[in-house]
């Protein structure tokens, strides 16, 4: 089986505290104003769109999903 890998690195560039969801894990992460995280996230290929890395974010939080038998990696920049 395939592997796939994506990587990105999210900055606050706003006054307040964004807080970072990962899901399925329920893990939350601070992201303090002028500070990055680094997110690597590997798993299976998958033949479905619906089996990506989603982000959503909003004012206040940022939540990302991982697929099917995927994982993720959080790292400070």
């Amino acid at each position: 089986m395939s592997e796939q890998r994506f990587s990105i690195k999210l900055h606050n560039s706003g006054k307040h505290r964004l807080s970072v969801h990962l899901e399925s894990w329920g893990e939350v992460h601070v992201l303090k104003p002028d500070k990055t995280l680094r997110f690597d996230a590997t798993g299976p290929v998958e033949a479905s769109a619906s089996e990506l890395l989603e982000i959503r974010y909003d004012d206040e939080s940022i939540t990302m999903w991982g697929w099917s038998g995927s994982a993720i990696t959080v790292s400070h920049v």
